[in-house]
């Protein structure tokens, strides 16, 4: 098994929402992925509710089959699909991919 786990955090909002709301929105169309991606076995994600300056404001946790299973995914035309949607937005990141042994 591969997991894929990435760590956003919101820098600027869209002018007419909130972080909290433009969060949620990250979280569904994440988990909408479920079900649609050979390979994928599940995207969990989940919101910060804890004030840190250390702090990121939302996280991914993606289990694939495989490594490969994980790059077939990054192509797919589902997850094409939200893509536009979080460059619409100014976010630090950090990631990490791993094997699961």
């Amino acid at each position: 098994m591969f997991r894929h786990v990435i760590l956003w955090k919101i820098l600027e909002m869209p002018l007419d929402k909130s972080k909290e709301e433009t969060a949620l929105k990250m979280k569904e169309l994440l988990e909408g992925l479920n079900g649609k991606i050979p390979g994928l076995i599940k995207i969990q994600a989940g919101i910060n509710n804890l004030e840190s300056e250390n702090a990121f404001d939302i996280v991914l946790i993606g289990d694939f089959e495989s490594k490969d299973a994980y790059a077939k995914y990054s192509q797919h035309p589902e997850h094409a699909k939200i893509v536009p949607f979080f460059k619409e937005l100014k976010l630090g990141r950090a990631i990490v991919d791993y094997e699961i042994v």
